[in-house]
């Protein structure tokens, strides 16, 4: 008989409101209570319905069963506003914090800040052997203070105790349920995330070998341009460039320091450089003449050479100079030439010589430097009679 009861109360569980005050004493109770506890609530309020929990403060099936009847029952009430306890335990449980623990700091700020809530209703249950204490206290977010409190006595019948067991063999279930939902959810998130981070890892993979196969392109053609503007320079400079360069990409410090100083010691370098070209450009130009005047001079050699083909011996004087030109030299005795000496006898020519032949005198060497020794009978006479 009492089973049939149980079945016939546990239809009229998931039914309507009506018909569950009508057929569920145990929520009949539960709504009263609510009804009871609405007038300790301030008006126009936000109002979150915590858990009720046990005499020793651990949450059970029955004391969340009771907190989701007292939220169904009130939120019909236009006095207050009663938030959604489902989408609040889930900020809580991301963000590891208890309901329980609405002293702490951080779990006030999260309710005012984050949920909007002002008022927070918090309670016990205690079951005794004939009845079931339920005790409640409106506590005030902004100022933590305990605005008021409502008690309440359920008179424990079988009935009741019935429907209370039924309560939690039904939320163990849901539980059990829930656990193998989000283990199943959980697993199905992992995978997902595995094949996330595989596809992105693929992807960034990818990606940089593109970037790489980029950038060691654009790396060969800028060491190509470096090469040309390298080669652009003068054979002595390329060295100290191609070094500038190594210093550069070993230390790029080092490099604006040496760099610095080579800069200094080039442009040092250059204007004492200019200074020498000047200078050389200067000594060009006097060779340039000089060598111009050793051509003529080497011209009238020549000519003189050319010239001494015609003297003869026994030529006088005055023939000899007809022939020789102006230039020809004659003390009387002697007349010389460019690098020829000549030898007369009462202006008479008898002898011709090359200044700087060499000769034996005396059994040792001798140069032939003026008409004494030319005259030497050892210096070879260049005139034919």
């Amino acid at each position: 008989m009492l089973n049939r009861i149980v079945l016939i109360l546990l239809i009229g569980f998931i039914q309507g409101e009506d018909d569950e005050n009508a057929n569920n004493p145990l929520l009949k109770e539960i709504y009263s209570y609510a009804d009871s506890l609405s007038l300790e609530i301030p008006l126009g309020s936000s109002v979150y319905i915590a858990d009720h929990t046990d005499f020793g403060g651990l949450s059970s099936y029955f004391g969340g069963f009771v907190a989701d009847q007292l939220f169904y029952r009130l939120s019909n009430s236009d006095d207050f506003i009663i938030l959604d306890r489902n989408p609040i335990q889930i900020i809580l449980d991301q963000q590891n914090l208890d309901a329980l623990d609405i002293m702490d700091e951080k779990v006030a700020e999260m309710f005012e800040g984050v949920v909007g809530a002002e008022v927070v209703v918090f309670g016990t249950i205690t079951e005794f052997a004939n009845k079931i204490n339920i005790n409640s206290k409106v506590i005030s977010i902004n100022d933590l203070e305990i605005i008021s409190t409502a008690r309440y006595s359920i008179k424990k019948t079988k009935v009741i105790a019935s429907l209370i067991a039924a309560i939690y063999i039904k939320n163990k279930d849901d539980e059990e349920k829930l656990i193998k939902n989000k283990q199943e959810i959980y697993l199905s998130i992992e995978n997902q995330n595995k094949k996330f981070v595989d596809d992105l890892d693929k992807f960034k993979q990818d990606k940089l070998s593109i970037i790489k196969r980029e950038y060691d392109l654009r790396v060969k053609n800028l060491e190509l341009e470096e090469e040309e503007i390298i080669k652009s320079f003068s054979l002595d400079y390329q060295d100290i460039i191609k070094e500038l360069v190594r210093q550069k990409s070993q230390n790029s410090e080092l490099y604006s320091s040496q760099l610095t100083k080579e800069l200094f010691r080039l442009e040092n370098e250059y204007k004492e450089k200019k200074i020498e070209l000047a200078s050389l450009k200067k000594k060009k130009d006097q060779i340039s003449t000089l060598d111009s005047d050793i051509e003529a001079l080497h011209e009238e050699i020549d000519k003189v050479s050319g010239k001494l083909t015609i003297l003869k011996m026994g030529m006088t004087a005055d023939d000899v100079i007809q022939i020789m030109g102006p230039r020809f030299n004659y003390d009387g005795r002697c007349g010389n030439f460019g690098k020829y000496v000549l030898v007369f006898t009462n202006n008479t020519l008898i002898k011709a010589c090359k200044i700087g032949e060499i000769y034996t005198q005396f059994g040792e060497y001798a140069i032939v430097d003026d008409c004494e020794d030319c005259d030497d009978m050892e210096v070879k006479n260049l005139l034919k009679y």
